[in-house]
Protein backbone atom coordinates (compact mmCIF):
# COMPACT_ATOMS: atom_id res chain seq x y z
CA UNK A 1 0.00 0.00 0.00
CA UNK A 2 1.16 3.37 -1.02
CA UNK A 3 0.87 6.53 0.99
CA UNK A 4 -0.13 9.66 -0.98
CA UNK A 5 -0.15 13.29 0.26
CA UNK A 6 -2.34 13.97 -2.81
CA UNK A 7 -5.45 12.16 -0.96
CA UNK A 8 -4.70 14.26 2.61
CA UNK A 9 -6.85 16.99 3.06
CA UNK A 10 -6.97 19.05 6.28
CA UNK A 11 -9.70 21.19 5.05
CA UNK A 12 -12.12 19.62 7.90
CA UNK A 13 -9.28 19.73 10.78
CA UNK A 14 -8.31 23.82 9.53
CA UNK A 15 -11.94 24.72 9.99
CA UNK A 16 -12.39 23.23 13.41
CA UNK A 17 -9.09 24.92 14.48
CA UNK A 18 -10.23 28.22 13.04
CA UNK A 19 -13.23 27.44 15.36
CA UNK A 20 -11.80 26.97 18.28
CA UNK A 21 -9.25 30.05 18.49
CA UNK A 22 -12.47 32.11 17.22
CA UNK A 23 -14.18 30.58 20.64
CA UNK A 24 -10.88 30.64 22.71
CA UNK A 25 -8.59 33.07 21.72
CA UNK A 26 -9.24 35.68 24.76
CA UNK A 27 -8.82 32.78 27.25
CA UNK A 28 -5.59 31.95 25.44
CA UNK A 29 -4.18 35.30 25.68
CA UNK A 30 -5.06 35.31 29.48
CA UNK A 31 -3.63 32.18 30.28
CA UNK A 32 -0.49 33.07 28.07
CA UNK A 33 -0.21 36.21 30.24
CA UNK A 34 -0.65 34.47 33.58
CA UNK A 35 1.63 31.80 32.43
CA UNK A 36 3.85 34.85 31.61
CA UNK A 37 3.88 36.96 34.26
CA UNK A 38 4.63 33.79 36.69
CA UNK A 39 7.87 33.34 35.01
CA UNK A 40 9.17 36.71 35.31
CA UNK A 41 7.64 36.93 39.00
CA UNK A 42 9.81 33.94 39.68
CA UNK A 43 12.99 35.20 37.50
CA UNK A 44 12.90 38.30 39.49
CA UNK A 45 12.26 36.75 43.00
CA UNK A 46 15.01 33.91 42.26
CA UNK A 47 17.57 37.21 40.99
CA UNK A 48 16.73 39.41 43.74
CA UNK A 49 16.78 36.96 46.97
CA UNK A 50 18.60 33.88 45.77
CA UNK A 51 21.93 35.05 44.22
CA UNK A 52 24.69 32.92 43.97
CA UNK A 53 28.02 35.31 44.30
CA UNK A 54 30.61 34.60 46.08
CA UNK A 55 33.08 37.09 48.06
CA UNK A 56 35.60 37.47 45.35
CA UNK A 57 33.40 37.90 42.56
CA UNK A 58 31.19 40.36 44.49
CA UNK A 59 34.17 42.48 45.16
CA UNK A 60 35.59 42.62 41.39
CA UNK A 61 31.89 43.68 40.68
CA UNK A 62 32.12 46.34 43.06
CA UNK A 63 35.69 47.46 41.62
CA UNK A 64 34.57 47.34 38.01
CA UNK A 65 31.51 49.51 38.80
CA UNK A 66 33.99 51.92 40.55
CA UNK A 67 36.18 51.98 37.33
CA UNK A 68 33.35 52.90 35.23
CA UNK A 69 31.66 55.79 37.23
CA UNK A 70 34.25 57.45 38.20
CA UNK A 71 34.17 61.47 37.99
CA UNK A 72 36.65 62.25 34.92
CA UNK A 73 37.08 65.55 36.17
CA UNK A 74 39.69 67.26 33.51
CA UNK A 75 37.56 65.85 30.75
CA UNK A 76 34.67 67.25 32.21
CA UNK A 77 36.28 71.05 32.50
CA UNK A 78 36.89 70.90 28.88
CA UNK A 79 33.90 70.02 27.98
CA UNK A 80 32.55 73.11 30.08
CA UNK A 81 35.49 75.44 28.17
CA UNK A 82 34.45 74.20 25.08
CA UNK A 83 30.93 75.35 25.91
CA UNK A 84 31.86 78.49 27.32
CA UNK A 85 33.89 79.31 23.55
CA UNK A 86 30.94 78.21 21.65
CA UNK A 87 28.87 80.39 23.27
CA UNK A 88 30.88 83.09 22.66
CA UNK A 89 30.99 82.53 19.29
CA UNK A 90 27.27 82.04 19.00
CA UNK A 91 26.28 85.40 20.58
CA UNK A 92 29.11 87.59 18.20
CA UNK A 93 27.39 88.64 14.90
CA UNK A 94 28.65 87.69 11.74
CA UNK A 95 29.22 90.73 9.70
CA UNK A 96 28.76 90.35 5.91
CA UNK A 97 30.93 91.54 3.33
CA UNK A 98 27.83 92.87 1.25
CA UNK A 99 24.02 93.39 1.37
CA UNK A 100 22.48 90.05 -0.83
CA UNK A 101 19.36 92.17 -1.36
CA UNK A 102 20.47 95.24 -2.48
CA UNK A 103 19.14 95.72 -6.07
CA UNK A 104 16.47 92.90 -5.83
CA UNK A 105 14.06 93.24 -8.19
CA UNK A 106 10.79 94.65 -7.67
CA UNK A 107 7.63 92.58 -7.37
CA UNK A 108 5.28 93.76 -10.52
CA UNK A 109 2.07 95.46 -9.03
Amino acid sequence: MKFSLKHLSFGSTRKRGLYIWIRHYKSLFVVSFLILTGYIAYQWNRDLYQYHWTDEERKAYLETTAKETAFQEKKFLGVIERLDQDRERHESRVETGRDLFAGARKKPQ
